[in-house]
């Protein structure tokens, strides 16, 4: 049983990091492309750059992480709340 749970802990990291990593990568092509429609942008624009970079990272991780690493305990969540 310990085992189990550590193993699924380990799993959780791995796609956890995973995700973090990917999460990375939508920030910075996001911010990449930006600056490609507009190459010279006022400290304003870039600052709105960077919002809609990060707004795009966290949409990222919310879809994935809810979608595959944190799957198993909101399925685990359901179960109970129908028990009562």
């Amino acid at each position: 049983m310990e085992n189990a749970i550590k193993q699924r802990n380990i799993k959780q990291f791995v796609q956890f990091a995973s995700i973090a990593l990917l999460n990375t990568a939508v920030a910075v092509i996001t911010m990449n492309s930006l600056l490609l429609i507009q190459p010279d942008p006022g400290e304003v624009l870039l600052g709105m750059f960077n919002v809609v970079s990060y707004v795009m990272a966290v949409l990222n991780s919310y879809f994935w992480n809810s979608r595959v690493t944190f799957k198993d305990l909101l399925e685990e969540r359901r179960g109970s709340d129908l028990d009562l």
